[in-house]
């Protein structure tokens, strides 16, 4: 953004401020100009040590080991508060006498990797059940960033059984301080780090589900019984869905949610231009821009598909302004042995 500094011979200044570390952003090309970076301050981070300290009871701490939390945490937050806070968890979680304050001081986390890394050690250790709700919980969170509908969470961690619904409240503490919950009982990680995180290390975090479309498809099977009301977008995650997938297992079972009754009618509510569609799961995908889904059901139609389908194909997308996609749906058509795009009109005709 451009401000001006007040003085008529002054030129406007432009200025850039971001929420992300300094490096993330040299993709930017940002060179030799001067930069400020924001902090919290000492005294905020502070103010949470001190609000912590009352909890550590079974340390029985005298003034000299309050001044060492202090000081370590301040040190070691280096100005995050997010990572202040986290530290701060890791004391009141496991403190039970004074050594134990020293122990878990030498060993805070310096970085939000570390914090977090940490945190989800402390998942894995945690009971077998409240370890596989917690993964799953997150792994959907992460999914949908920035957030998730909680009674859908709910849903889907029950398996569609409404009597086995899990408290809100137990849900966050397996958790273990990486998601809350907003007061539209949405389920979201507490920074957008988090997501950044378990993105980067989807497979270890998460080694149930290596496959993040699997594990969307089996969240769209399970939500469309959910009596939840929410929207297409929120339940079937399309894009998500779409996005790595490659192999025709995981391009099958996308088709074979597409093609229930179900799903195109929540699809529709959520994204209205799929309407005039909603009859065809091929030109929905079409429409919706599901261009591997496309390719797949061209590719794989039966030999005595209706050459008018592809047709609609061939129109939705030069309607859409998209030639390149139109390019590619007419190689994918002329690649079948039994019809082809005629280079006069462009119809497409049985070979």
């Amino acid at each position: 953004m451009s401000i001006w500094l007040g003085a008529s011979t002054c030129p406007p200044v432009s200025q850039l401020v971001i929420s992300r570390c300094y490096h993330l952003a040299t993709g930017l090309e940002i060179k030799d100009y001067p930069s400020i970076e924001i902090r919290a301050s000492d005294d905020d981070i502070l103010v949470a040590v001190d609000a912590t300290l009352p909890k550590l009871k079974g340390a029985r701490l005298d003034d000299a080991l309050k001044s060492m939390i202090r000081a370590e945490v301040v040190e070691k937050a280096n100005g995050m508060f997010l990572l202040a806070s986290l530290q701060l968890r890791e004391l009141e979680r496991d403190v039970t006498c004074r050594r134990d304050v020293v122990d878990i001081l030498d060993s805070l986390p310096r970085t939000l990797d570390d914090a977090y890394r940490l945190t989800f050690k402390r998942i894995r250790e945690q009971g077998t059940r409240k370890n596989e709700l917690a993964c799953r919980a997150l792994a959907l969170v992460a999914l949908r960033a920035p957030f998730f509908y909680i009674e859908s969470v709910r849903h889907v961690l029950a398996e569609g059984d409404v009597t086995q619904y899990i408290d809100i409240e137990t849900i966050l503490q397996c958790c273990h301080g990486l998601a809350r919950c907003k007061p539209g009982l949405e389920l979201e990680f507490i920074h957008y780090s988090v997501h950044e995180y378990t993105t980067a290390h989807w497979s270890e975090l998460f080694p149930e589900h290596p496959n993040r479309s699997d594990l969307c498809l089996q969240l769209g099977f399970s939500v469309l019984t959910s009596p939840v009301d929410t929207s297409g977008r929120n339940i079937f995650c399309w894009d998500t869905v779409v996005r790595d997938m490659e192999q025709p297992e995981e391009l099958k079972q996308v088709i074979t949610l597409l093609e229930t009754t179900e799903a195109r009618a929540a699809l529709v509510e959520d994204y209205p231009e799929l309407a005039p569609f909603v009859h065809d799961p091929l030109l929905m995908a079409c429409q919706g821009g599901y261009w591997k889904v496309v390719k797949y059901m061209i590719e794989s139609a039966p030999p005595d598909t209706d050459v008018k389908r592809f047709d609609e194909v061939l129109r939705i997308c030069r309607s859409k302004q998209k030639r390149w996609y139109a390019e590619q749906c007419v190689e994918w058509i002329n690649a079948r042995s039994d019809m082809k795009v005629n280079g006069e009109d462009g119809l497409v005709v049985e070979r």
